[in-house]
């Protein structure tokens, strides 16, 4: 373990900022001060410059994510470091109060940099910890926290909410216009107005400006009457549209857990009780989420080798994935972009042995 003491630094517009480089043996870790925190602490800015080979990284095209597991063992990761100057590594962090719940050593936590298609260049270990607070009113057991993921949820419950807006404004209406048909009717039956088969008494002058159309005659030829009104419906084509408005409301529907799925070219079930489930819910419109976790058993070779899950639903272009294996370093997961059902599992190194891995995939309409 590096001590923090003897970690360089450098200064850039006023900041200080530590000196990790990522060209360190696998058994040896990073211990910043900055990076330890109290409980409740939210946002906690953590300067660092990235180095390789003792030479700044060049993080024009590439993120800086902070990933580990608490001293409760709970997963927690960030994509929320900013880039100061790329050229020479900067980096800016604002830790999350998440990442601040359970007092203690982290078990185990890595910066890592990231291309624009999530594979995981680089990682480096860090160490810190988190002390106890005994001033908080109130405390939160440690939960789990995936910063992207979040956000993608967040979007997808956005655009769920407007279809929810949308049904609620339709179902207004309807009820609108119902409580006008019973008016209505209640009118009809206490024969204040006038009805087919039966004698009419007008009481005051009546004045068809725009012609009228009868079973039998029409007067002016101007004006018709479409459709019948009796005691019980509303029928034409104002009812035949109202029908038709109800009719279009989404229906939203969950669809079972299921490990209905197939693997292939070296992925497969581990067949325990923690095994990788799938769960699709439909928002109608042509909306729905689709979300994968739990346990995979890969055999994969590396070099990019792609293991293959079939999912037992079909997926229009246009939607929106994101996916990971937990704590392995070079990997893509993605949607298929010729078998819009598939997941590929991409991996630069070899991988052997039970991996957890989840994904969440929004089609849109």
């Amino acid at each position: 373990m590096t001590d923090n003491n003897g970690l360089d630094t450098i200064k850039y517009q006023g900041n200080q900022y530590v000196v990790i480089d990522t060209v360190l043996p696998g058994d040896q870790s990073y211990y910043v001060d900055d990076f330890n925190g109290r409980q409740g602490d939210n946002l906690r800015q953590v300067n660092v410059c990235l180095k390789n080979h003792g030479e700044f990284w060049n993080l024009g095209n590439y993120k800086v994510n902070l990933v580990g597991r608490d001293a409760d063992n709970v997963l927690k990761a960030t994509q929320s470091a900013k880039i100061i100057n790329a050229a020479r590594g900067l980096v800016r962090l604002a830790i999350p109060a998440e990442f601040y719940q359970a007092t203690g050593e982290y078990t185990d936590a890595f910066l890592q940099i990231v291309d624009d298609n999530g594979t995981i260049i680089s990682s480096v270990r860090v160490d810190f910890e988190v002390l106890y607070n005994g001033t908080l009113i109130s405390k939160v057991e440690s939960q789990l926290y995936l910063g992207q993921i979040s956000e993608f949820i967040k979007a997808a419950q956005a655009q769920v909410d407007t279809i929810s807006t949308d049904v609620k404004s339709v179902q207004q209406s309807a009820i609108a216009i119902n409580d006008l048909i019973n008016t209505y009717l209640q009118t009809v039956k206490t024969n204040a107005a006038a009805v087919t088969g039966k004698d009419n008494q007008w009481t005051a002058k009546q004045t068809f400006n725009q012609g009228l159309e009868t079973p039998s005659a029409t007067v002016d030829n101007d004006m018709a009457v479409g459709g019948t009104i009796t005691a019980n419906k509303l029928a034409g084509q104002a009812m035949t549209d109202i029908m038709k408005a109800i009719a279009a409301i989404p229906v939203t529907t969950t669809n079972s857990v299921t490990r209905n799925y197939t693997c292939s070219d070296g992925v497969s079930k581990p067949g325990g009780s923690d095994d990788f489930l799938l769960q699709k819910t439909d928002f109608g419109s042509g909306v729905s989420l689709i979300v994968g976790s739990g346990n995979l058993n890969f055999n994969n070779p590396g070099n990019n080798a792609i293991s293959r899950l079939q999912m037992p639903w079909a997926v229009g272009r246009g939607a929106g994935f994101v996916g990971t294996m937990y704590l392995y370093s070079k990997y893509a997961v993605r949607l298929d972009p010729d078998n819009q059902g598939q997941i590929d599992f991409a991996c630069s190194d070899a991988v052997s042995g039970t991996v957890w891995c989840s994904f969440i995939l929004l089609t849109t309409r």
